[in-house]
């Protein structure tokens, strides 16, 4: 088998190992190298630890790691896990057909593309379909694909970016699947993340926005700045900003809050091909303004806007370098049994802003050296 063919299928798990292993039961066939970052409690642990001496898969491989509430943040360290380019990303709830389970070597080493954005059945039954589906990048190469770290993100693709279309040819993210009351835990506590990521300045909005157009026609950062509905938003954007004179780093007004929710929200009801959906659009995005005003009367509001700033422009991962893997196993070490999920996620990002504001580097938190 040529290096080009070969393929690394990499998830993550946080108190799921049933579905992890069925998972990896799944596509140990089609994988030459299965990577699962785990950020389970003990007892999960133990399930998957015996899991893995009794199955004796060479190709899996397991990394322990600390929670920090979503697995985007942890996407440059694992990336430092996989041994080949070419990478399928999958969520332990999700599964893929026998067609592209059978193809999909092929598709990887007769292709020109750096990535392929594939076709995602959200609550999927039996069959593995459903009437909403959303494109979603998750077949690339490593070395073309930069994640970020913020909450639910789409990859960024330096480099051609195509849609891998065909019948059989998709995700299917199952009802069945779905750890329902993991998801109501307070370990999880997504909504939490928004008090940092969610206040945008302009000239966050004009990337966001950009982003968005990026995702929405399942294109790269660089073919939505040079298509011509790229350049008449930006054009566009740049004219009001300097109309009702914006500055760059001040924080959006309610009423811009409430057009960027409506525009991200009306995306997603369009590809829902639900018509109460897109009537909903105001009214969500209506709630989703209330939320940022009561963020805005939080005792730190004006830290987490500062952060905000920081992070949607350099990523959390590279403020915080969890790309460097010497970095990720202190935390790993440091907190492992004492804090977790969203709120130690916060807590790093405060303390890494107080560290700059005081001069101090980064390192003198992690004691660890590049």
């Amino acid at each position: 088998m040529s290096k080009k063919e070969r393929l690394t299928i990499l998830f993550f798990s946080r108190n799921d190992i049933d579905n992890a292993i069925g998972l990896v039961n799944d596509i140990k066939d089609v994988a030459d190298e299965i990577v699962l970052i785990d950020q389970s409690d003990k007892e999960e642990k133990r399930k998957l630890i015996d899991f893995k001496t009794k199955a004796r898969i060479k190709k899996f491989k397991v990394y322990d790691c600390v929670a920090l509430g979503y697995p985007e943040p942890l996407q440059a360290y694992a990336f430092t896990k996989c041994t080949n380019e070419w990478v399928l990303r999958l969520d332990t709830d999700e599964r893929i057909p026998e067609a592209l389970k059978r193809d999909i070597k092929g598709i990887i080493s007769g292709t020109k593309l750096d990535g392929f954005a594939i076709k995602r059945y959200e609550y999927s039954g039996a069959d593995g379909k459903s009437n909403f589906a959303t494109w979603q990048v998750r077949l690339f190469k490593r070395s073309k694909t930069e994640y970020t770290g913020v909450l639910h993100e789409q990859p960024m693709a330096h480099g051609k970016l195509g849609k891998l279309e065909g019948d059989g040819y998709y995700i299917s993210h199952s009802k069945g699947l779905m750890n329902e009351e993991l998801r109501k835990t307070p370990l999880a506590r997504y909504g939490e993340i928004s008090w940092i990521d969610q206040r945008l300045s302009y000239e966050l909005y004009n990337q966001k926005v950009m982003e968005y157009i990026a995702k929405f026609f399942v294109i790269s950062m660089d073919e939505a700045r040079s298509s011509f509905i790229g350049k008449f938003v930006h054009s566009w954007m740049k004219f009001y900003e300097s109309l009702f004179y914006k500055k760059g780093g001040s924080e959006l007004s309610s009423l811009d809050y409430f057009f960027y929710y409506s525009l991200v929200d009306l995306g997603y009801a369009v590809q829902s091909k639900s018509l109460k959906r897109i009537l909903k659009v105001p009214l969500v995005a209506n709630s989703r303004l209330e939320g940022i005003k009561k963020l805005r009367k939080l005792p730190d509001a004006k830290v987490y806007f500062e952060i905000s700033k920081i992070i949607n422009k350099i990523g959390i991962i590279r403020f915080l370098r969890l790309d460097n893997p010497a970095v990720m196993e202190e935390i790993t070490r440091k907190y492992r049994g004492k804090r977790h999920g969203v709120l130690l996620l916060i807590d790093l990002l405060k303390e890494r802003y107080y560290q700059m504001q005081t001069g101090e580097d980064a390192r003198l938190s992690f004691r660890t050296k590049d």
